[in-house]
């Protein structure tokens, strides 16, 4: 194990005009009492006030920030952030998320383990919380996956995933990838993506979707992961997530910016599917599930392996549907029925009709609106020890939302 006043892992995150979200992300790092890690910021030529909400910051010697000038896409962010990172170990986290406590504490007994059996990835289990921004649907809400009932830390707690499991099974099931090996809510030891970008090259490595581009990488050349079955981190879902827009509901807004960011994703989309002449392009949503189609096609050739199949991308986007807004299934209806048509794929009417569904997408239940208040039942001192502020006006934000989401979490495993 590293020494303590080394730099055992970098949190980075990568950021553009998000600065309210930023702030939170930036206080659950600054709350941990670990010592050798570190928590870097590289801002994308922000336009608001992020540099002052980072400034505040400045004071604590692990905190790192980069500004750059010249205007990137997420996948310049990624290499950015693995430039700049001192650590031995990177984790990205998004702009719009945060760290659990005792995040550095049970990430240094993680790496320990990692060590111990030559392990370059660690992963772990998801939280997801739902700002108050998101489609307008979700308040402050929060949910988990896999939380083991206690909060003691040790190797019972934790997995080896060898890679041979993620590649038997990613044709039927591309979403596969968001639990593999990465660097996106999950650390990997830094020289091993370095030496893979050197290899592949940047464009190949962080490609469309870097978050999905490393992990298909990870998984074709073998590695496997240290899953935790306990949470490090929550994952954010603000109605400025790109990644949001492309999973739960369409949001123009974003998706215009990130494909103006990324001007290449949509033609070598519809380049793979070798349709380009016969669909409308502006008629195209390219889904989460598309663009990891997108990804495992170039990225697993280059490994030996053979992609998914047209008829594999198609089921896959039709098990995803319940997750797309009733505005967005007809669009990917109609681009399933072209391909279908085009390829003569075996798939019946039947099959198709979860993308002709007109029920919302599965997500979280609306909170009841005469509570405002979410009780946790932790009671110390005869006074509760954490609540959660649900705002009921989707345009106000709680103060400690995200935060509140962690401790709730962190409180609930430590002392059920």
């Amino acid at each position: 194990m590293k020494a303590k006043s080394e730099c055992l892992i970098t949190v980075a995150i990568p950021t553009r005009n998000r600065a309210f979200y930023l702030y939170h992300a930036l206080e659950s790092c600054r709350l941990q009492p670990a010592h050798n890690f570190q928590y870097l910021v590289v801002d994308n030529n922000s336009e608001d006030n992020t540099s002052s909400v980072c400034a505040g910051f400045e004071q604590d010697p692990r905190f790192k920030y980069v500004r750059y000038e010249e205007l990137g896409n997420i996948n310049d962010q990624f290499a950015r952030c693995l430039k700049h990172a001192n650590g031995e170990w990177l984790s990205i986290i998004g702009d719009d998320d945060c760290i659990f406590p005792d995040f550095g504490a049970l990430v240094e007994i993680a790496i320990e383990q990692a060590h111990s059996n030559s392990v370059d990835c660690i992963t772990w289990d998801a939280c997801i919380y739902r700002w108050p921004s998101f489609s307008g649907r979700e308040r402050n809400f929060y949910k988990w996956f896999g939380l083991n009932s206690r909060y003691e830390f040790s190797a019972d707690h934790m997995l080896i995933r060898p890679a041979l499991s993620f590649q038997k099974h990613l044709n039927s099931n591309l979403k596969l990838l968001y639990q593999a090996p990465g660097v996106y809510h999950k650390a990997c030891r830094i020289n091993v993506l370095r030496a893979l970008v050197e290899r592949y090259g940047e464009k190949s490595v962080f490609f469309h979707s870097a978050d999905i581009s490393v992990s298909a990488h990870f998984v074709a050349s073998g590695e496997a992961a240290l899953h935790l079955r306990q949470p490090l981190s929550i994952t954010g879902y603000s109605g400025e997530s790109t990644g949001a827009s492309h999973s739960v509901g369409k949001n123009d807004e974003v998706s215009n910016r990130y494909f103006k960011e990324n001007p290449d994703a949509k033609p070598d989309y519809l380049a793979l599917l070798q349709i380009s002449e016969s669909v409308d392009a502006e008629k195209v949503t390219v889904t989460e599930v598309g663009v990891t189609f997108l990804i495992v096609s170039k990225v697993l050739p280059r490994y030996g392996m053979a992609p998914p199949t047209l008829i594999e991308y198609v089921r896959n986007e039709i098990n995803n549907a319940k997750k797309l807004s009733p505005d967005g299934r007809p669009i990917v209806k109609g681009l399933m029925d072209t391909l279908i048509k085009i390829n003569s794929l075996g798939i019946s009417e039947e099959e198709m009709l979860p993308l002709a569904s007109a029920a919302p997408p599965k997500s979280l239940p609306d909170p009841d609106p005469s509570i405002r208040y979410q009780p946790t039942g932790i009671i110390s001192n005869g006074e509760e020890l954490v609540r959660l502020e649900r705002t009921m006006d989707c345009s106000q934000h709680s103060v400690h939302s995200i935060l509140d989401a962690a401790l709730y979490c962190y409180f609930q495993l430590r002392f059920k």
